[in-house]
């Protein structure tokens, strides 16, 4: 596909607006349907890959997926198909607004009390994808989508509008054949399960759970759990053991209900972890109601916005916070030291998530 610029007409249907990103295998312009007048986010793949039968069944099924959701949380999909042209296309709901990963840049943390309906809005889409047969498996805030704006009041903000999810393009489907992609992993690295990581066969929906406790304790934190300086195998080690601060170190005022919550959603072994999403948004929003429902954590005023609470981070006191004893923290909290033998089996997990890939849908 040649650069487009606002005002060309591409497969003599949509008529450019303007660019919107690019990712591996697509880019993403605004465009306007001729066909229904519509205004709409358009996905069309490279031209590069237009001959990877793989990588073309992948594009194809992302619509599929979005299709059978059909959920208010979730990207809606217009249409989809091959223009005159020959280009490969998806025409998606048009959204204004800005991902959650530009919230965080930009404020640092996202505030408890408009993280809650965002946890709640990711729930319910994410559950009727479950119900569908559907794996997200690349839960991150870069595709998660708030398009009412940080502007808006809290009074205004509710699940059913405040978040939307966004690119089911390497989504598992139930039933469907599998897809391997050579040379590359299905999902984005620090938001994967220790089950993607290690390619189990077997993923299922408690992956999305491990990456929306993830992305919850980003949120609160302003700070990724495995943000790490060391070598890629010590950190794919990290993840397999589930070491990583515990998530009040850098949010002592949090309540210790709001760490473990979190915590239980990121366990490393999936048979402890949530077991669905609903559950953990029903834990959390339940923790996060009694916490901001003591007079020192009022909730926004009517007509305030979330950001008006500090969603920056704060001088710490002098005095560190008291730290519980072993016995009382999460098991997936408490830090265990490197052993030779721990990074030879990250090493040969990421060995074998580069030569085998982790198997796709």
């Amino acid at each position: 596909m040649t650069e487009l610029e606002p005002g060309d007409v591409l497969g003599e249907r949509f008529r450019i607006e303007r660019f919107l990103g690019k990712g591996g295998m697509a880019t993403v312009l605004a465009a306007t349907d001729l066909e229904t007048g519509r205004r709409v986010a358009l996905k069309v793949m490279r031209s590069m890959y237009s001959g990877d039968e793989t990588l073309l069944e992948r594009f194809r099924r992302e619509a599929e997926v979005l299709r059978k959701i059909n959920h208010h949380a979730v990207v809606g999909v217009e249409d989809a198909g091959q223009l005159p042209g020959g280009n490969f296309f998806i025409a998606l709901e048009l959204l204004e607004g800005e991902t959650l990963k530009r919230f965080i840049s930009r404020e640092i943390r996202v505030p408890l009390p408009l993280l809650v309906p965002v946890i709640e809005g990711l729930s319910g889409a994410l559950t009727a994808a479950h119900d569908a047969g559907v794996v997200h498996r690349d839960i991150k805030p870069s595709n998660i989508f708030l398009p009412a704006g940080p502007e808006k009041s809290l009074s205004q903000r509710d699940s059913a509008s405040l978040v939307k999810l966004v690119d089911f393009g390497v989504a598992k489907i139930a039933g469907a054949a599998k897809l391997t992609i050579t040379g590359g992993s299905v999902g984005t690295f620090k938001y994967m399960s220790p089950e993607q990581l290690r390619g189990a066969g077997d993923v299922d929906h408690r992956a999305d759970v491990y990456a929306l406790g993830v992305v919850a304790y980003e949120a609160l934190s302003g700070v990724h759990p495995f943000a790490s300086d060391k070598m890629r195998v010590e950190v794919v080690q990290m993840i397999l053991n589930g070491n990583y601060p515990r998530l009040r170190k850098s949010r002592p005022e949090l309540p210790k209900s709001i760490e473990l919550v979190v915590a239980k959603a990121m366990h490393h072994e999936r048979g402890l972890r949530y077991q669905t999403v609903e559950v953990f948004s029903r834990d959390f929003t339940r923790a996060a109601t009694e916490f901001l429902s003591r007079p020192t954590h009022p909730a926004p005023a009517d007509g305030e916005t979330p950001l008006m609470h500090s969603a920056r981070p704060t001088v710490p006191a002098k005095t560190p916070p008291e730290t519980p004893p072993p016995s009382e923290l999460p098991a997936s909290a408490l830090q265990r030291p490197p052993t030779l033998l721990g990074w030879l089996v990250a090493a040969v997990v990421i060995a074998a998530a580069v030569a085998a890939t982790l198997s796709a849908i």
